[in-house]
């Protein structure tokens, strides 16, 4: 029979467990804490069966009764180390190494608690928690944390646009909290997370997940808003009517925009057609040239090569191994690879690259397409309607492609006859494998003209650097297509290319003239033409006077281009 000590006990333990129980099952706790609460019921339960154990084995072994109470005490000043009481020494065998057996137990849990417990309890009590809501208004919610993401951030924050990010990553949440960036930690596609988001006064909603979840976030949204602008991105084209069906009002697929604009610069390298301009007018457009080697410019500074004078194009810029420059310097010497960022008629931007093109890419070969995925399917429908003579190579075997096998390996790229083949567009899914494919392609056919995609924008340097000719990322192209469907004043006209297009407005320019606004030193872009009462002038002088009411097209990198967009709009 449990004595009154023992009863007290066993009705505050049950008390105790009852209110675990209850909070655990009416609540809820988030992962870390049911870790918590899991661990210290183990805990409890083998301190009771411990103490069971002890208390019978001082009967038996020890021939003292002890109470239940007592044993407790022991148990818990064996486990913690603490030290004992009265009862040491034990003299049977059993109770010493049951003793033993309960010292290991507390060696071991205090082992286990600093790790999973304690160093996680000091870094959430010293670490900044993300808000639970927000209170924005008139801004954009982006349910994503990726490089695409990452662009459209960029983009909105030239232009002074509040947005938050919400995404269900903990970690990736607490970095960009940290960084000073509104996020918010949960399930995109959760009602109650959008509400958080403050999504009843929100401009859009962007979902740019996977197909599958971007599908319910469109769906979430437009439940609690029917006027809500919801932009999807789809990576498969049949999925886009399903994002349509979800609620999206946009839906974008960037991969086939992507794979268009990788095929138009083959077409110019091989057919010495103009593809892939930005058109103003009739009288002006805009397109990037890759000079290529053994071309009358290569290794002459910009002043001797006498461009403008020759072919009456101007140099808005320039990239040298993927770096942007705007308004290269005279002396600035043009190399192979060298990638020319001109303004002119179509007529003239044609001269030149006719004339400027090298002999060397009269290749017999066909062009080598590697990867079979939305942009590789891309590229090759347009080769096929364009009649252009290529061969596909993919790590798995299915309808269109020509050669199973892996890119990167010397083996398959000679059976895919790299050594007379004029260009390589590396349509892969993996930026290492592209990186990697480059090196080995230098050593192989330094010759080839290589064409690559990239997932990530960081690592568009690093496939210049291994030597690729022209590189376009996928986050690039998806961030302008996403922004310029938000802004209704600031029109991205060139989504696929290096460089940007912008036409926008700029206030605080107005009374100035170019020459006074020195817009070039000030942000590293050009003003190619100013749109005035519905006309477009291209002819700009230096006093040049610009009105409030001026639409401006703006050329430059994506970054020149925020400059731009932060100091003057």
């Amino acid at each position: 029979m449990l004595d009154g000590s023992s009863l007290m006990y066993y009705v505050f333990l049950a008390g105790v467990v009852s209110a675990g129980v209850y909070v655990y099952f009416f609540y809820g706790l988030n992962d870390w804490w049911r870790k918590v609460y899991r661990s210290g019921l183990f805990v409890v339960g083998l301190i009771l069966i411990y103490g069971l154990i002890y208390q019978w084995g001082m009967a038996v072994f020890e021939g003292f009764e002890k109470s239940y109470i007592h044993s407790l005490q022991v148990v818990i000043e064996s486990v913690t180390t603490a030290g004992y009481g009265g009862d040491s020494p034990w003299t049977s065998d059993f109770m010493n190494i049951f003793v033993i057996w309960m010292n290991m137990t507390g060696v071991i849990l205090v082992f286990l608690a600093f790790p999973l417990f304690v160093l996680p309890m000091i870094r959430e009590a010293i670490q900044p928690r993300p808000p639970e809501e927000l209170n924005l208004e008139d801004h954009v919610i982006i349910c994503s944390i990726s490089r695409r993401a990452s662009i459209l951030r960029e983009e909105l924050q030239s232009k002074s646009i509040p947005y938050v990010i919400v995404d269900i990553d903990e970690e990736a949440v607490l970095d960009l909290h940290e960084d000073g960036v509104p996020v918010l930690l949960g399930n995109p596609s959760d009602e109650d997370v959008l509400k958080a988001a403050n999504i009843h006064k929100a401009r859009a909603l962007v979902a740019d997940m996977d197909d599958e979840n971007n599908a319910l976030i469109c769906l979430a949204g437009r439940a609690l808003d029917k006027d809500l602008k919801i932009l999807s991105v789809a990576t498969e084209e049949n999925m886009i009517p399903y994002h349509r069906y979800a609620g999206a009002t946009h839906v974008i697929l960037p991969r086939r925009i992507l794979g268009k604009s990788l095929a138009e610069r083959v077409v110019v390298s091989i057919t010495e057609d103009l593809q892939g301009v930005t058109q103003l007018s009739d009288e002006l457009e805009l397109t990037e040239i890759l000079i290529e080697p053994n071309s009358d410019i290569v290794g002459k500074t910009i002043e001797k090569s006498e461009i403008r004078e020759r072919y009456g194009v101007n140099i808005i810029g320039a990239w040298f191994s993927g770096n942007f420059v705007s308004n290269p310097k005279p002396d600035q010497v043009i190399t192979d690879h060298t990638i020319l960022l001109l303004a002119g008629s179509h007529d003239q931007l044609t001269e030149f690259r006719a004339k400027t093109v090298s002999k060397l890419h009269q290749a017999e070969g066909p062009v080598i397409v590697a990867g079979l995925g939305v942009v590789g399917g891309t590229i090759s429908e347009l080769f096929r309607k364009r009649k252009i003579d290529f061969l596909v190579v993919d790590k798995s075997e299915k309808e269109g492609v020509d050669l199973v096998g892996d890119i990167t390996e010397e083996e398959v790229l000679k059976r895919a006859g790299i050594d007379k083949a004029s260009t390589i567009i590396l349509a892969v899914n993996d930026d290492r494998t592209a990186i990697f494919t480059t090196l080995v392609l230098q050593q192989m056919n330094p010759d080839v003209e290589i064409i690559a995609r990239v997932n990530d924008v960081d690592n568009t340097g690093k496939v210049y650097r291994a030597g690729a000719d022209y590189v376009l990322s996928l986050p690039t192209v998806t961030g302008r297509m996403l922004f310029s469907m938000l802004m209704e004043d600031d029109e991205i006209l060139s989504t696929d290319t290096m460089y940007e297009v912008v036409r926008t407005e700029a206030p605080k320019l107005s009374g100035e003239t170019l020459q006074d606004a020195n817009i070039r030193a000030e942000t590293g872009c050009t003003v190619v033409a100013v749109e005035r009462n519905g006309e477009l002038i291209s002819e700009l002088q230096p006093d040049f006077q610009l009105l409030e009411e001026d639409q401006l097209i703006v050329v430059g990198s994506d970054e020149t281009i925020n400059n731009f967009r932060k100091k003057y709009t």
